[in-house]
């Protein structure tokens, strides 16, 4: 969803960080930083090495910063989003509003709806369980799991190639115990992985 040119350092970068070589991706986005400070694809890139690594608090600082320079990004915010999840704790659940400006900006994106799905049904569930005591019964699932396949389906619409978006709505169909949706879903997980 980024727009412009990306530096080729930051392009170096997001290849080490597919070969899980983090250390050397952050020391080349550094580099690149100290090069340009206002590169918002590098502080996005980053947050996601960081994330990738297991540093939340670190990935949430870089998104603060790609947030900085331009609020609206769609890249910061959906690394700030994982962040924030990744934080867990006290923090996962602002993800949830975060994910919910990252569809206000860019409606057609997928995976921000995608994301928010799997994001809400978590948030919602556990509220109920810490509401309960740890229990949730199935009529307490019902509201949360309709929210978050509604905005499943809608990932699916806008991206019916996309796996992630099927799982998501896999894992929302079988919580939900509707088998014959999670049956379609895993054939059609099957036949796009």
């Amino acid at each position: 969803m980024s727009t412009g040119t990306v530096h080729p350092a930051v392009e170096r970068a997001d290849g080490l960080i597919e070969l899980k070589r983090y250390d050397e991706a952050e020391a080349l986005l550094g580099q690149r930083l100290a090069e340009d400070p206002d590169d918002i694809r590098a502080w996005s890139k980053l947050a996601l090495c960081r994330v990738r690594a297991g540093q939340h608090e670190k990935a949430l600082e870089a998104t603060d910063r790609a947030l900085a320079l331009d609020p609206e990004d769609i890249g910061g915010l959906m690394m700030r989003a994982h962040a924030l999840r990744g934080m867990g704790g006290t923090r996962w659940h602002e993800s949830e509003g975060v994910l919910r400006e990252a569809i206000r900006l860019a409606p057609e994106y997928w995976y921000a709806y995608a994301f928010l799905a799997d994001v809400v049904w978590r948030i919602r569930l556990v509220r109920i369980g810490q509401a309960g005591g740890g229990t949730i019964t199935a009529e307490q699932m019902e509201a949360p799991l309709r929210e978050a396949g509604d905005l499943a389906m809608e990932a699916l619409r806008l991206g019916p190639e996309e796996v992630y978006a099927h799982e998501v709505a896999w894992q929302i169909a079988d919580l939900a115990s509707n088998s014959t949706v999670a049956d379609q879903l895993d054939h059609a997980i099957l036949r796009l992985d």
